[in-house]
């Protein structure tokens, strides 16, 4: 079947950003051209200009891309989490959501993208501004998932639900580059500390300290 000229488009686009993806896995954003892009994609740069303005507005698509799938992802847990009828315990919920953070924050190519990413928006005020308003996205994800988790539970969170989202994005993030140095980290803990520490959940009985 003949693809259409916005699915060829947007075929293109797709293959320019895998391309600059990979580039920035490999060697950094400081290692990015247009032109090594287009030679790695199989496009003209003139392919390349018809769907970015600029590298920086290649870098904003790239970046919004990995985030809007994430804040998708997170959304999926979130409705799946509340379809059950019955309630279930705090302390499963829990570890459900540490789980989620845990699996989706193990590709060290994405923790080190994301680091790029940070990076330059640091050097870049103008990239700064697209970062802001990309990272939007998993801030109201994470919000709803923090105002969920209160909701259900009858928790009493130390913040308003979007620092809790800010703060719970930044450990993710921390948390996914230090495992690409130190494989053998447990984060499932680390996540579980921080939702019971900025939420007020109980710590789960043991038979030496039983809940309180």
């Amino acid at each position: 079947m003949r693809l259409t000229r916005k699915q060829t488009q947007e075929q293109t686009r797709a293959r320019l950003l895998d391309a600059a993806a990979e580039a920035v896995f490999d060697g950094g954003i400081a290692a990015i051209s247009i032109r090594g892009i287009c030679e790695a994609a199989g496009y003209s740069q003139g392919a390349f200009y018809s769907n970015f303005a600029d590298r920086d507005d290649l870098l904003l698509a790239l970046m919004r891309r990995h985030i809007e799938e994430e804040a998708a992802n997170l959304d999926r847990l979130i409705a799946d989490m509340g379809r059950p009828p019955e309630a279930r315990p705090l302390e499963d919920d829990l570890q459900r959501i540490a789980r989620w953070l845990s699996d989706h924050g193990e590709s060290a190519d994405w923790s080190r993208l994301t680091a790029e990413f940070k990076l330059e928006a640091q050097r870049n005020p103008a990239f700064a501004a697209g970062h802001a308003t990309a990272a939007e996205a998993f801030h109201h994800s994470f919000a709803r998932l923090m105002n969920d988790l209160v909701t259900r539970h009858g928790l009493r969170p130390v913040l308003p639900a979007r620092d809790l989202s800010i703060g719970l994005y930044a450990l993710w993030n921390g948390l996914a580059l230090q495992a690409a140095v130190d494989p053998k980290l447990e984060r499932m803990p680390l996540y579980l500390a921080f939702f019971r520490a900025v939420t007020g959940s109980p710590a789960p009985a043991t038979p030496d300290h039983p809940a309180t």
